[in-house]
């Protein structure tokens, strides 16, 4: 139940937050392994939540006039709906790696 109002949350928090040769996309499967192993707010969600939680962030991603935005946007929204800094950091590059491998070049690489 907690996974299911975290993951309401996120897709509302996700919806308002405000795509190059895209690189392969990670499988679906490899996807929902790594979330439910490293994002622990969202262990116990199901492959369709994730999935939708998944590609909403793509879209806020895609959505944002420029690449601080579209990570800062993004981030924002998730820490809002409940993630950690690091677990929300993680999900957003398994979300884009995923569903929108386009979008991995506007995240920030850590120095």
């Amino acid at each position: 139940m907690k996974a299911r109002v975290i993951i309401g949350g996120i897709a509302v928090a996700l919806l308002m937050a405000g795509c190059s040769a895209a690189p392969e996309a990670l499988p679906e499967s490899d996807y929902f392994e790594m979330v439910q192993d490293n994002v622990s707010v969202l262990d116990g969600a199901t492959d369709e939540q994730l999935r939708t939680v998944g590609k909403q962030a793509c879209e806020a991603m895609k959505s944002a006039g420029n690449d601080n935005e579209a990570y800062a946007g993004t981030l924002k929204a998730l820490l809002d709906s409940g993630l950690e800094a690091g677990e929300a950091g993680q999900f957003i590059v398994y979300a884009t790696s995923t569903y929108c491998p386009d979008q991995v070049d506007r995240i920030p690489l850590a120095d």
